[in-house]
């Protein structure tokens, strides 16, 4: 027996002329990024909402909020661990407070990532410039939002949960 679960997903922010290109360029993206390999993406057609869709601005507005609210739940977890003080950081021997460090820096202004629940593919950030903000008012036909999700499949046997081997590691 077979169960497919979804492990993660994340919603970028892209330019295309229709749907096929926006899963044409979300395709390409997983193909060439050395940062991140998934076995397999799925797109629903249903997920690909333009920004001239009503939903659009209320759907971005939310992962930007979604993105800030794990930057903040970070930093307060940095906090309680002690490590807030940037006069401290030289010294700090590795381990949970600068792998905190590391990724909230990596969200605020880092590259695509396996933690990057939105990613803007247009100015290859996790933000949104206020430029961009601009051009999608002007022409909101060009711009898109693509939900993209990495399905994982368990087989079951004998009573047992197995699953096939993740490849979905995060390179430096």
């Amino acid at each position: 027996m077979e169960h497919q679960t979804t492990i993660g997903h994340h919603e970028l922010l892209l330019e295309a002329t229709n749907q096929q290109a926006c899963t044409d360029h979300v395709r390409s993206f997983f193909d060439k990024t050395f940062l991140v390999r998934y076995d397999r993406i799925h797109i629903p057609e249903s997920s690909i909402v333009r920004a001239t869709d009503p939903d659009f601005p209320a759907r971005l507005n939310r992962n930007l909020a979604a993105h800030r609210e794990t930057i903040t739940r970070l930093t307060a977890r940095l906090r309680e661990e002690g490590g807030a003080n940037p006069d401290q950081w030289p010294s700090l021997e590795q381990g949970y407070i600068t792998k905190l460090l590391h990724t909230i820096v990596h969200l605020m202004d880092g590259f695509f990532g396996v933690d990057s629940l939105f990613y803007n593919l247009i100015e290859d950030s996790h933000q949104v410039s206020w430029q961009l903000r601009e051009r999608i008012a002007r022409q909101p036909e060009r711009y898109w939002l693509v939900l993209v999700r990495q399905p994982f499949t368990f087989y079951q046997t004998d009573g047992f949960r197995h699953s096939p081997t993740i490849r979905c590691a995060e390179t430096r």
